[in-house]
């Protein structure tokens, strides 16, 4: 069984919904605060009230759905997630100690191995339209340090930096990147194109 998700605006900002809600005023919240905390939440309700025997369930997430996935996946642990698919993501927290969080883990509370285990060795897939390349798509965060010009090159930096991450650290890395040809910033594309890796 699948179940939709949506993070209604009434109730969450964009950054309380992409980012997790982690932070107010640049304070840490308890973790059971974190929008990434619903999920595990939800699992529990959803099988509670359907009788539902799984043990583990996996997640999709396209565009700020992919912020959120990959997000979910480095700072959420003790989880009963199997795999996991990013797509085409805007931008990434990447794994990076010594960049400022938001776009690395510098100053979130989260920069030791346990992290860094934790999420290389977490099933996530990160998928790509190789058509995914405007850079003036009108919803691109653009920053100093956003990691590149448009969401393909951003999701092959991530890529990469967390493989050089990982082995300079002698981690295991378990991650999958899927490059989806002629596809561009298109959610039911790249969702029928990847689903199947989640099975």
């Amino acid at each position: 069984s699948a179940i939709a998700l949506e993070f209604p605006q009434d109730y969450y900002s964009t950054s309380e919904y992409i980012e997790g809600n982690m932070f107010k005023n640049n304070k840490p919240l308890p973790e059971e605060q974190w929008s990434y905390s619903v999920i595990e939440a939800i699992f529990s309700y959803v099988k509670e009230e359907t009788g539902n025997q799984a043990s583990k369930y996996s997640m999709f997430g396209h565009s700020a759905g992919a912020q959120f996935v990959h997000r979910f996946v480095t700072f959420k642990q003790n989880t009963h997630l199997d795999k996991a698919i990013a797509a085409n993501s805007g931008w990434y927290t990447v794994p990076n100690t010594q960049i400022e969080y938001p776009y690395g883990l510098k100053n979130s509370g989260y920069t030791d191995n346990t992290t860094l285990t934790h999420l290389f060795s977490s099933s996530l897939i990160v998928a790509l339209g190789d058509q995914d390349t405007d850079p003036n798509d009108s919803s691109l965060r653009h920053t100093p340090d956003a990691q590149r010009l448009y969401r393909f090159a951003r999701g092959e930096h991530y890529y990469s930096e967390c493989e050089r991450i990982s082995k300079a650290n002698n981690m295991l890395f378990s991650w999958k990147k899927i490059v989806v040809k002629g596809v561009a910033h298109d959610f039911v594309a790249m969702m029928t194109q990847t689903v199947d890796y989640l099975f």
